[in-house]
């Protein structure tokens, strides 16, 4: 121990202070090269180099981490609202609905996947599904027609691309339920030359061919010989299959037959909710072991049970899919517009910054997201509907 007493016991004595001012003065530099770095959470950093002489003014605009990713969205249900709403468009911006344009845009949504979902409980719609199907994408042409310079059909990820670097939204078409080709081969390839790229092989009803997730036969029974034709076609064509909503046997009978990546576009964790909609782990991994990926859904029934639920939820799912199989075969399917409620602070498709906000907040990255809204289901995409459509297709 020392004591600072400035006694004779190895203390400090007295403190004195000495001037280091120098009389001459320092030349100036008639310029200084500057790096201005530019960096605020949930921003895509910047760096100037510049040089400065006295006087100037810097200003930066930094683009959302958000903005800066592909973000591809596997379900929405809009054209199931136009169908009974048959004048509503997609432009001006709404105040009811989930879907339009302009909050497209603000939701910074590049590539949206309309599905036409015809109930099959629904009077004239049961007996003849494919014929509704065809109005239903009557509308979606009405629409393409009417905003050109705002949004166009793509059929493949590179026509995706292509549409997003021209500033517009990417719009491709899905079918959810198989019952909407009513037995037919020549339906689905009629289908699939308007442009469909995924189908829903059931919707909650079961088809002659194949059993769905609600169906009491689940797990037991699954695909006829004609729904494994079915799946030939479609693998063949280049339609992405999605197992959203069907049965458990089912999903295996596909991962048997197929030689393509499989998705479920919109389904949830049935170990963080246990709902027959969501999926158990081990088809989770079933999926994920064909290179496949789960788009996780919005709606507050599936993923809290309840008509409440918070972006937390959502990511409840996101983070228990990502630790069983990897981030890797993580998506997002909101399911707006096909959803009587929505997730608390998920209100709409100009919400979804909101959602990779928190996120960011919760620890993953930006390359975590940059999987997680695109690159994971661009993978499925590109390998699946690789190739450009055929201009007709024969069986």
């Amino acid at each position: 121990m020392i004591q600072l007493d400035g006694g004779n016991d190895g203390g400090l004595s007295g403190i004195y202070g000495k001037s280091f001012r120098q009389s001459r003065e320092l030349s100036k530099p008639a310029a200084l090269p500057l790096t201005i770095i530019y960096d605020k959470f949930a921003y895509a950093g910047d760096t100037v180099s510049v040089t400065i002489t006295g006087g100037e003014h810097f200003e930066t605009t930094l683009e959302t981490i958000h903005n800066g990713l592909t973000l591809i969205d596997l379900h929405n249900d809009l054209l199931e609202q136009m169908l009974i709403d048959t004048v509503y468009h997609w432009m001006p911006e709404h105040s009811y609905h989930h879907t339009d344009i302009p909050r497209l845009i603000k939701g910074g949504v590049d590539i949206q996947f309309f599905a036409i979902w015809i109930s099959p409980n629904s009077g004239s719609y049961t007996s003849n599904p494919y014929q509704v199907a065809q109005a239903a994408l009557s509308l979606f042409n009405r629409e393409l027609d009417l905003y050109p310079d705002y949004i166009r059909q793509a059929t493949t990820f590179d026509e995706t691309i292509s549409i997003n670097y021209g500033n517009k939204i990417a719009a491709v078409l899905g079918v959810e339920g198989g019952h909407t080709i009513e037995d037919d081969i020549d339906n689905l390839i009629a289908l699939y030359n308007a442009g469909m790229r995924y189908m829903t092989i059931t919707w909650n009803n079961s088809t002659d061919w194949a059993v769905s997730a609600q169906d009491a036969r689940s797990e037991t029974v699954g695909l006829s010989d004609f729904g494994r034709e079915v799946i030939r076609t479609m693998d063949s064509l280049g339609i992405i299959i999605d197992v959203s909503h069907v049965g458990i046997k089912t999903v295996q009978d596909i991962l048997a037959t197929t030689t393509n990546p499989i998705v479920a576009s919109h389904s949830g964790a049935r170990a963080v909710y246990d709902h027959y909609r969501n999926l158990y782990d081990y088809q989770i991994e079933a999926i994920a072991d064909v290179g496949g990926v789960v788009g996780v859904v919005f709606y507050p029934y599936f993923i809290s049970g309840s008509r409440t639920a918070s972006i937390d939820d959502v990511i409840a799912h996101i983070d228990h899919i990502a630790d069983l199989v990897g981030i890797d075969h993580v998506a997002l399917g909101s399911d707006f517009d096909g959803i009587e409620v929505t997730v608390t602070g998920l209100e709409d498709v100009s919400m979804f910054p909101d959602l990779t906000l928190a996120l960011l907040e919760h620890g993953y990255t930006r390359d975590d997201l940059a999987k997680i809204l695109g690159k994971n289901f661009q993978r499925v995409f590109e390998q699946v509907c690789g190739k450009p459509p055929a201009k007709y297709v024969y069986r």
